[in-house]
């Protein structure tokens, strides 16, 4: 599957799944840049960070594809 988007740095990102993902750092790896951010969980009324990786192409690293990034908000 070929991704119309590419991270372009830190700031806010749309989900496939419609969350929010803030990148907020990167990390350098033998692939490639590793984009990190998190999405917010509301989960017994506290609110959590979420942390993944995703790749320069928006596919995430740490779950499965609902978390793929479409778009830049």
């Amino acid at each position: 599957m070929a991704f119309q988007i590419v991270i372009t740095g830190y700031g806010i990102y749309a989900t496939k799944s419609g969350r929010l993902a803030f990148i907020s750092k990167t990390e350098q790896h033998p692939d490639g840049v590793l984009y990190l951010g998190y999405l917010l969980t509301i989960s017994k009324g506290k609110t959590e960070l979420e942390w993944h990786a995703w790749t320069v192409d928006g596919r995430c690293n740490s779950y499965g594809h609902e978390l793929d990034i479409v778009e830049k908000v």
